[in-house]
């Protein structure tokens, strides 16, 4: 998601910076040696486009109606190299190929690639008309370029497409996201590693006003803060120091104050986790409309106003002292599509007939 590209994009301007002041002129012949372009085209092919304004993060300058040019690589006949990463699209891209193998053994014991290899062995670069050009950033910066009368190509784009051989490309391409579906309802978004989640939250959020993470100022790059971890992301170097290690600082802490992070901890170390108690299933036949006006008025409801009558309806009593407050209840609203969010009904898989 965005907020995942924005902490790359971090993360990877730290590494480019340590690298640069490591590297020399002597060190990388003529032919190797990067420059600034170069660097920009990598981190645009994470965004999968133009990069953000500096201030503002991914999914802000997406919703914004500025139009943006790539810098990197900005001939024509290069704009499939932007899909390669992150393909707006049809959502199919080697990012996702990655989790999904990497996940997949690691979670479940998955040993083969299935559908991946046919796809990314049979993959090749064709012209291809735009399914989206009012979101399509490519669409929107060519519509302020003048175009030549001899331009054939207006509305189309060179994308990675996938030859039908046999007819079997399009069911490949389908079960590639069936296998993303079925992955984000039985690990990403599992109730137990929901709760694993949440109760790892909960020991950062109880930790936050009394942990420090030290830091060098973006601005100068030289001035040393302590920042808490809430605002370690404004600084790469104590951004960089957030790793699973940090629930072991928190463990070892002697700070009285985070004893209440520490018992919180032991609980979750303990397998003692939060538990999840129901679940509404929210019915759409045409994946548009929701079809039943009570699930509707649900779903329209805000998460903190649902909890609050889940924590009304769990009181026995005026005055039952067991009863659940507001911090013991988490409401989570949730969406799972194929890869594409709101265009997920009209998936893009840019199958064509080979032609002999």
């Amino acid at each position: 998601n965005g907020v995942d590209s924005d902490q790359i994009i971090l993360s990877y301007d730290e590494i480019s910076n340590f690298s640069r002041r490591d590297l020399t002129p002597l060190a990388l012949d003529e032919v190797n040696i990067l420059t600034s372009r170069d660097w920009i085209f990598i981190k645009e092919c994470i965004v999968g486009g133009p990069l953000p304004p500096k201030g503002k993060s991914i999914a802000e300058s997406k919703k914004s109606n500025r139009i943006s040019s790539v810098i990197g690589r900005r001939d024509r006949f290069k704009e499939f190299l932007y899909h390669v990463v992150a393909n707006g699209h049809s959502g199919l891209d080697v990012d996702k190929m990655d989790y999904l193998l990497r996940d997949g053994r690691r979670a479940l014991g998955e040993s083969g690639k299935g559908s991946m290899t046919m796809i990314m062995e049979n993959s090749c670069v064709a012209w291809g008309k735009c399914g989206n050009p009012a979101k399509c950033w490519e669409c929107r910066k060519a519509s302020q370029d003048i175009k030549l009368s001899s331009d054939k190509r207006d509305g189309y784009h060179l994308m990675i497409v996938y030859p039908d051989k046999e007819g079997r490309m399009i069911d490949n391409v389908m079960e590639f996201f069936a296998n993303r579906f079925q992955k984000h309802q039985t690990i990403y978004t599992h109730s137990t590693t929901n709760a694993a989640c949440y109760q790892i939250c909960d020991i950062l959020l109880l930790a936050d006003p009394y942990l420090r993470i030290p830091g060098f100022d973006p601005d100068d790059g030289k001035t040393l803060l302590q920042l808490p971890l809430s605002r370690a992301m404004i600084s790469a170097d104590s951004y960089l120091l957030l790793k699973d290690s940090i629930l072991d600082i928190i463990a070892f802490s002697q700070e009285p104050k985070l004893q209440p992070a520490r018992d919180l901890l032991k609980r979750f170390h303990a397998r003692d986790l939060y538990k999840m108690v129901g679940q509404q299933h929210i019915a759409s036949t045409n994946g548009k409309e929701i079809d039943y006006e009570w699930q509707e008025e649900l779903w329209d409801m805000k998460e903190s106003e649902i909890g609050k009558n889940i924590i009304k309806c769990s009181a026995l009593a005026e005055n039952d002292r067991n009863a659940p407050t507001e911090v013991d209840v988490i409401v989570e609203k949730r969406s799972i599509h194929h890869g594409m969010k709101e265009d997920n009904r009209k998936i893009s898989c840019f199958a064509f007939d080979v032609v002999e």
